[in-house]
């Protein structure tokens, strides 16, 4: 799951054939692999989080920069439950089908019993 945290206006290739493809890697991959994918993708922000902090340094605008960053991580969080949301939603429980499936095997359990 830690992969879903790249940096995505890098992506070169379109949004859901890269989501297919890291769906594939996170489900494919040792928990060591997945944990040094997630220690990457941290360096990675954290890096461009302080390069974006050099563009503040010097100056008054701490406000600003505040604002900026509030607004930053808002829209990662965004980001983040929409990647979780997808995840969840191609993910089912083990033993519990999804709705459409219950509704059809009632549905034929009774046509079987009139």
């Amino acid at each position: 799951m830690f992969a879903c945290f790249f940096d995505l206006a890098q992506k070169s290739e379109p949004a859901e054939e890269g989501y297919e493809k890291r769906y594939r890697e996170i489900h494919d991959r040792s928990v060591e692999n997945g944990y040094r994918a997630f220690l990457e993708s941290l360096d990675g922000a954290l890096s461009s989080a302080v390069q974006e902090m050099g563009a503040y340094e010097g100056t008054d605008n701490l406000a600003d920069a505040a604002v900026h960053f509030g607004l930053l991580s808002y829209a990662a969080g965004l980001v983040s439950r929409q990647y979780v949301a997808q995840l969840r939603a191609r993910t089912k429980p083990a033993g519990k089908p999804d709705k459409a499936e219950a509704k059809k095997a009632a549905k034929s359990r009774k046509e079987r019993k009139d």
